[in-house]
């Protein structure tokens, strides 16, 4: 699964010259924890999140007559690809401690955002929507080798290949079209080989 299956699109964003109170504003009227900081161009310079806010607050007596968001801001900002695997990105997440990444494009535009919260809501889709997913995949030429064998169960996101399979690549090549279905937990091999006549 790709984190442009799971990410946000539509990112409220702060510029340098966006101010604490606005900052504030934005956070709270929109419900989100942290906005990426974006340029003239829309690439990502950086973060400013509740953490970033909160001891300026405390520090200041009117936080609203002077700071911006250039004051604050974390500009070693973590960010990832809408190509990502999603597993890459959980696995980010888990070493940077952050809990969302600004996703860019290949010019460093912001494209999207991911958080724990949509990594989390992937793994919800019904049993039967994940099995529909695999047995499209496995019918998919352009996925799979024609003639395999292969055929798929579902039971709490988790995928049991059955069936035969022709030699080891393929069945590589079946397995990994099963974990490329958004909500896959896991995927048990249970594919045997063909019988010999």
């Amino acid at each position: 699964m790709k984190v442009a299956e799971i990410m946000t699109t539509a990112v409220v964003t702060a510029t340098t010259e966006t101010s604490f109170k606005d900052a504030c504003d934005l956070l709270v009227g929109h419900g989100v924890s942290a906005l990426p900081v974006v340029d003239d161009l829309g690439r990502v310079i950086g973060i400013v999140s509740e953490a970033n806010l909160v001891p300026r607050l405390a520090a200041q007596r009117h936080p609203h007559t002077g700071p911006t968001v250039a004051d604050v801001m974390r500009a070693d900002v973590v960010t990832t690809r809408p190509d990502a695997d999603v597993a890459t990105v959980a696995r980010m997440l888990v070493s940077t401690r952050v809990k969302r990444l600004p996703v860019v494009d290949d010019l460093g535009v912001l494209v999207g955002i991911v958080s724990r919260h949509d990594l989390l809501g992937a793994y919800l889709r019904p049993d039967g929507v994940i099995g529909d997913d695999v047995t499209a995949a496995l019918a998919d030429l352009a996925q799979v080798p024609e003639g395999h064998g292969a055929f798929a169960t579902v039971q709490d996101g988790i995928v049991t290949m059955h069936g035969t399979i022709g030699d080891e690549s393929d069945r590589r090549v079946v397995l990994a079209a099963a974990w490329r279905v958004p909500g896959v937990v896991d995927v048990v091999d249970d594919l045997a080989a063909p019988a010999r006549t």
